[in-house]
């Protein structure tokens, strides 16, 4: 019924846009384009912003243990034992910072059960379902004479691997990939995608150097609208990408639930780089899939963890709990970052909630995403 009423409303107000928008020209300021990813003193594309606050929730990973535990009175208690994202254990690996390895949860008959690549700065999560002690951490690299090196270690809550030999990789590709809910609620973050693409993989590209970057879209919607995947290639043509997704339009999707579960399953198949790219998925949406396919969404996350695959979830304004519940525990599991947009013009001012810190940021979505796939790519200086 929301996306019902939010239909009529886009109808009416694209009916009145159009009678006054006579002579006008366009709505961009025409200013110039800010390159500096850490300034969020202004959205990079004139008057059309989101705002946002980004929430790393394994920096605070004790306050988020704390909303899935009755105990605490946590917000997410009750989801917990009824879907399948498993999050209140975690084991924390440290290797240096810059290689390649395969970091893998094991059972005692050594079946992998979860596999990590280490970020940018040589730490990656691994998530036990239940009793860690029944595990081990097995670690697969290639040495300096690029010989395969298996090693095993004993489960702990935070692992220390510094007797790896192995020549750093250095990353000279980053591969982009936007998954966006295209269903009529989400008119205005098609909106902001439209608009501010090639700023943000511009501003990427000009803070790495001119570093190769690979872009891919695709756009889902339910199972009975026209498409239920639409779906545009990696290329390094950004133009390319951007004209393919002028076009589109928020439409369909006749309940609450979206097909995230298939969308991020072809994402997850998909002709992604080898060792030496950065690997990162922008989820832009505001509803999970149905109950009954949230398995196999939680095994699309596992392969993107697997593949050393970033998430950053965008959800827009108005979600729900349960939304917010799942949309955070499958960032979670690829060591990614939950993004949710505020639309408050306060920016810079400081807020208490999201993450659970002290207190957070708010800031422009174009520059918040500039900013973390930067951040994915070379880590903390």
């Amino acid at each position: 019924m929301r996306k019902f009423y939010i239909a009529l409303l886009i109808i009416f107000f694209s009916l009145i846009s159009t009678s006054c928008a006579g002579g006008t020209g366009s709505g961009n300021s025409g200013g110039d384009i800010d390159n500096n990813p850490n300034n969020n003193q202004g959205s990079s594309n004139g008057e059309e912003f989101l705002t946002c606050i980004a929430t790393d929730d394994n920096a605070y990973y004790e306050n988020w243990v704390n909303s899935l535990t009755e105990n605490y009175n946590g917000k997410f208690c009750s989801f917990y034992d009824r879907y399948s994202f498993k999050t209140k254990n975690r084991i924390t690996v440290h290797c240096p910072k810059g290689i390649y390895a395969e970091v893998s949860l094991i059972d005692k008959e050594q079946n992998i059960l979860f596999t990590a690549i280490p970020n940018s700065n040589g730490i990656c999560y691994l998530f036990p379902k239940d009793d860690q002690s029944f595990h081990d951490v097995q670690v697969k690299y290639y040495d300096i004479n690029n010989s395969s090196v298996v090693n095993y270690y004993s489960v702990q809550d935070e692992l220390i691997i510094d007797n790896i030999e192995t020549t750093p990789v250095v990353k000279d590709a980053i591969d982009l990939m936007f998954v966006v809910d295209t269903t009529v609620s989400m008119n205005e973050e098609l909106k902001f995608l439209q608009d501010n693409l090639s700023s943000i993989v511009n501003r990427v590209k000009i803070s790495n150097n001119g570093v190769l970057i690979r872009i891919s879209l695709l756009l889902y919607k339910d199972l009975d609208d026209n498409y239920i995947t639409l779906y545009s290639k990696f290329t390094t043509d950004v133009d390319f990408q951007s004209d393919f997704l002028s076009d589109m339009l928020a439409y369909g999707g006749g309940d609450f639930e979206e097909a995230v579960d298939i969308a991020m399953l072809e994402a997850s198949t998909k002709a992604w780089s080898g060792t030496n790219s950065t690997k990162v998925v922008v989820h832009i949406a505001d509803a999970p899939c149905h109950d009954s396919d949230i398995v196999k969404w939680n095994h699309a996350v596992n392969e993107f963890s697997k593949k050393g695959i970033k998430l950053i979830t965008v959800a827009s304004t108005g979600i729900n709990t349960k939304t917010e519940y799942l949309f955070r525990s499958a960032t979670i599991l690829t060591g990614g970052t939950y993004v949710y947009i505020t639309n408050d013009p306060q920016i810079g001012s400081e807020y208490y909630g999201g993450n659970d810190s002290s207190s957070i940021n708010q800031e422009y979505l174009d520059n918040c995403l500039v900013r973390l796939i930067n951040y994915y790519h070379v880590g903390d200086f």
